[in-house]
């Protein structure tokens, strides 16, 4: 079983504000968004937005949540010292949710370093 400690989260609201006003890359793949931005802390933070307008059911948002909890902790060792912020907007299907998340990883270890 994989941790997520607080020192692998977004915890505090000028942590989001940093990456939404000045975000070093922006991805946008349908209804998810990825913003990140480079920090000084020895690894990779992850923040989550999940709207209920999108997904309206209390389930499919902690599911989603923990689908995107999880492709962090896999990703997580290997991506640069940014925070991420991923915002899910409207409904997404599991599989299209993790294919976007593995390519927007894969997007940030390539652009950030």
């Amino acid at each position: 079983m994989f941790e997520f400690p607080k020192t692998a989260r977004l915890l505090r609201a000028t942590h989001y504000t940093d990456v939404f006003r000045q975000p070093d890359l922006n991805l946008t793949y349908g209804p998810l968004r990825l913003r990140a931005r480079k920090n000084r802390m020895a690894g990779a933070r992850l923040g989550l937005v999940v709207t209920k307008k999108g997904t309206p059911k209390a389930f499919r948002c902690n599911r989603l949540k923990r689908l995107i909890r999880e492709s962090f902790r896999h990703e997580a060792s290997t991506l640069p010292s940014v925070d991420i912020v991923v915002q899910v907007f409207a409904q997404i299907d599991d599989d299209r949710l993790c294919s976007s998340l593995a390519q927007g990883f894969d997007r940030i270890r390539r652009e950030i370093s």
